[in-house]
């Protein structure tokens, strides 16, 4: 859904001038897109794991338009230490600095202020949606990105886990707030735990120019688009995912606790069809939209 939200964004003409930045961006799949969909865009798809970088690459030669560039983003220039296994980063990895003297693989970490600053490689260029999975590290890449933020008011997409880390969740609705962004999110499992969710970020100061988007008016009418904050977001992403509720009945004990049949999984893609079942699904499913406001088929939070 979050893919077909944006691809009609850029399409119908409501998403911002300038480039895309796609951090985190595994093997290319969005990456390509965003460069197919919007030829005339310049695409920087950052991937710190080689493996991945090297997967990717193999769309450049029909996508002129897209730049692969292998590093993290983060609050600070650095280097880090990379995983010698698996397919992704998490916010853990980004702790492990590496330095010249460090053996085994790593990457560099860049701001998005410097890369887009007035000495940065994309200094010609301005940001007009920022897509970031980057497995719970958003606040640190939104941090070192202020200044270039505020200039260009970029879309922003971020992932989270609204139930199962849910400190996380609201200090980074929060920090979004702060930074001027109304905060939208997709109601669709984007991962494992199932209350994973996309969110779409939208500055305020470019809410006028996107009413009348027909995707965005679809998606609220379809309620798979709401508006969130720090104070409403418990209500969506299965609220039964919460500590203590009966998806989650001893809390999250992290990813190696998912396995079906494990006492302590929380919030999987098995428990909760299965739960759902058997279950009223006014403890599973999102809260339901006020009745006076189920005909609104305007997305901007003054209507929600």
């Amino acid at each position: 859904m979050l893919r077909s939200l944006l691809r009609s964004l850029l399409l119908e003409g409501y998403a911002p001038a300038g480039s895309i930045v796609d951090s985190g961006a595994n093997d290319g799949t969005e990456s390509c897109l965003y460069a197919e969909t919007s030829p005339s865009r310049t695409v920087h798809a950052v991937e710190p794991l080689l493996a991945n970088y090297q997967q990717l690459q193999r769309c450049v030669p029909s996508h002129p338009n897209l730049k692969p560039l292998h590093a993290g983003l983060g609050a600070v220039a650095s280097w880090v230490q990379a995983p010698r296994r698996g397919t992704q980063v998490v916010s853990s990895h980004m702790r492990r600095r590496a330095s010249n003297r460090t053996s085994g693989p790593k990457f560099e970490v860049y701001r998005l202020d410097d890369l887009f600053g007035a000495t940065g490689p994309w200094r010609e260029e301005r940001l007009a949606l920022a897509h970031l999975d980057v497995e719970g590290f958003e606040a640190q890449v939104l941090a070192g990105g202020r200044a270039i933020i505020a200039r260009d008011q970029p879309l922003i997409t971020t992932e989270v886990m609204v139930h199962t880390k849910p400190h996380e969740t609201l200090a980074l609705l929060r920090l979004l707030d702060e930074m001027g962004y109304d905060s939208f999110l997709v109601e669709e499992v984007c991962g494992n735990p199932a209350d994973c969710r996309n969110l779409l970020n939208i500055p305020r100061s470019r809410a006028p120019s996107l009413r009348g988007s027909p995707a965005l008016d679809l998606a609220v009418a379809a309620r798979v688009l709401a508006f969130v904050n720090a104070s409403t977001i418990s209500g969506f992403a299965f609220p039964c995912c919460a500590k203590g509720g009966l998806c989650c009945p001893r809390g999250f004990w992290g990813m190696k606790h998912q396995a079906r049949g494990d006492p302590n999984a929380c919030c999987t893609q098995w428990q909760v069809p299965e739960l759902m079942a058997h279950t009223s699904t006014a403890v599973l499913l999102p809260a339901s939209v006020p009745e006076d406001r189920q005909h609104r088929h305007v997305w901007h939070p003054g209507a929600w």
